[in-house]
């Protein structure tokens, strides 16, 4: 499987039988991945006067995740795998700026593989005025809603997923945050969520969360409980806070 590290399975052979060629060997079922798709995801946000963002990402995609990537890219063009990036950016993050996009590993056999993004969001907020911001968690929400169970006559095996976010909001001297996020720490049979926050001694809000679901079977009769699960994680992908407009920006602004 030229797509896929040596030190990782490819997912279409987990789960099948395996023989050692040692001997006295008997054929065994090759074990699945505890986390099938993981993946981190980064994200700058700087403020700008004019009420728009600057914006850095950064998708590292891990193991059988970093081959899935692989795959749909490498079996495009150049041209067509910048489209297909464009389009996914704008439907999963926003349509306000056309990001430019540098895959990294794309051709290696490597564990992991990269996505950076620039993006330069056009103005939407009134930076004269007292911030209330919020938005979704969009790599998040994303995946959460990739992982949805649709049958509901026959057990079902869940693949795994391992997904840690971060948001860095640099307000540029234009608001001094006046609330944060909560904190969060919510474990579930099923799996964990943990929201932690940190204003930085520059200002600066860091948003970081951290979703753990293991790969396991889930029985028909848990079927409607799992999607309620995730359905729960999604309400929690908002990130919310507020900001007080420093004197100095407002000056300026006049």
């Amino acid at each position: 499987n030229q797509d896929t590290y040596w030190l990782y399975t490819p997912s279409w052979i987990q789960n099948t039988v395996t023989l050692p060629l040692v001997n006295s060997k008997q054929p065994s079922i090759l074990a699945n991945s505890l986390y099938r798709w993981q993946l981190n995801a980064s994200t700058q946000i700087t403020f700008n006067r004019d009420g728009g963002q600057s914006e850095d990402q950064k998708r590292q995609f891990i193991g059988e995740y970093a081959s899935s990537m692989k795959n749909i890219l490498l079996s495009r063009t150049e041209e067509e795998r910048e489209t297909w990036l464009t389009n996914q950016y704008h439907d999963k993050v926003t349509s306000l700026s056309e990001p430019e996009f540098d895959v990294i590993n794309l051709s290696e056999m490597a564990p992991q593989l990269v996505i950076n993004s620039r993006a330069k969001i056009k103005p939407f907020l009134d930076s004269s005025a007292n911030l209330e911001y919020e938005e979704n968690d969009a790599w998040l929400i994303d995946e959460l809603n990739s992982m949805r169970l649709q049958n509901k006559h026959y057990d079902e095996h869940f693949t795994g997923l391992k997904l840690h976010t971060e948001y860095l909001y640099d307000t540029n001297g234009i608001w001094k945050i006046t609330r944060t996020p909560p904190m969060l720490n919510f474990k579930h049979n099923f799996g964990s969520l943990r929201r932690q926050i940190e204003l930085t001694p520059s200002k600066k809000l860091i948003v970081t969360t951290d979703i753990e679901i293991p790969e396991q079977q889930i029985k028909k009769n848990q079927l409607e409980a799992f999607n309620r699960f995730l359905d729960l994680l999604k309400q929690e992908s908002m990130i919310r806070f507020n900001g007080q407009l420093l004197k100095t920006s407002h000056k300026s602004k006049t």
